[in-house]
């Protein structure tokens, strides 16, 4: 089992999903069998393949899934950017500033899924099931309806700044890698209420642990008592920073084991 690498755009070394917690050895082999500590984190309840064409309609229920919910539009964002600010290369677990992170990923989105979708970006918004650019904020910002409009207008000063600091290729950038993920992965939700990319051949059931040693996040999948299958590393918004492991000591109960054939 290789739980170190690439996943699709993903690579193990820029992340810290089991905050750089290190065991030695990370893990055993016996009997053809490998014997890793880790924690089990979530549990998929969906998982589906999606094409280009479908990515605006799934956005679309998402954010409608519920009443409106701010934190629901921003694990959309850090989903559909992989956690990353692509003009900087930076992961989310390294930005100062989270709010620019929102901002900047806020204003691009309708034109790089305009770009996904091969719609104009007005199309992309009306996809979305918003009438205009502010009527989305309440679903990805928490702003009464005073603040909304002083704020809106705000993150649209200097665009041509703002712009230049993208650079031209920003959107065609971020439409070309959201289009890669859904070519090769799953969108899957959990139990908790998490959302990420997965492997093609990722089931409902399947669990999402995090491994000592492995800076991604893995689907595992139970065969019986503690016997998993190992089925790929994953992206899940919310752990990829070790958030899912803050406080586990080394004699947690948290902690088990994991025998993986």
């Amino acid at each position: 089992m290789k739980v170190s690498g690439v996943f699709g755009l993903l690579k193990s070394s820029d992340w810290r999903a089991d905050g750089r917690v290190r065991q030695a050895p990370p893990g055993i082999f016996y009997q053809h069998t490998l014997r890793v500590r880790g924690v089990d984190v979530d549990r998929a309840t969906t998982s589906q393949s999606l094409s280009k064409d479908d990515l605006i309609e799934f956005c679309r229920s998402y954010l409608h899934a519920n009443s409106p919910d701010y934190s629901q539009g921003q694990a959309l964002l850090r989903f559909l950017y992989l956690d990353r600010d692509l003009p900087s290369k930076l992961h989310y677990h390294q930005i100062g500033d989270k709010s620019e992170f929102y901002h900047n990923t806020f204003l691009s989105i309708p034109f790089v899924l305009g770009c996904v979708g091969e719609v104009p970006a007005d199309a992309a918004i009306g996809g979305l099931g918003f009438n205009t650019f502010i009527d989305a904020c309440p679903h990805f910002f928490d702003w009464n309806a005073d603040e909304t409009q002083s704020k809106f207008d705000a993150l649209f000063e200097n665009p041509d700044e703002r712009m230049a600091t993208w650079g031209e290729s920003f959107h065609t950038d971020m439409a070309m890698q959201i289009v890669r993920l859904t070519f090769g992965h799953n969108i899957f939700t959990t139990d908790g209420g998490r959302i990420g990319w997965g492997p093609p051949r990722m089931r409902v059931s399947d669990l999402v642990c995090i491994i000592f040693g492995c800076g991604l996040p893995v689907v595992l999948r139970r065969v019986e008592g503690d016997i998993y299958h190992y089925i790929s590393p994953c992206f899940v918004v919310g752990i990829m920073a070790g958030e899912a492991v803050e406080g586990i000591h080394a004699d947690s109960e948290r902690i088990q084991a994991f025998n993986i054939i």
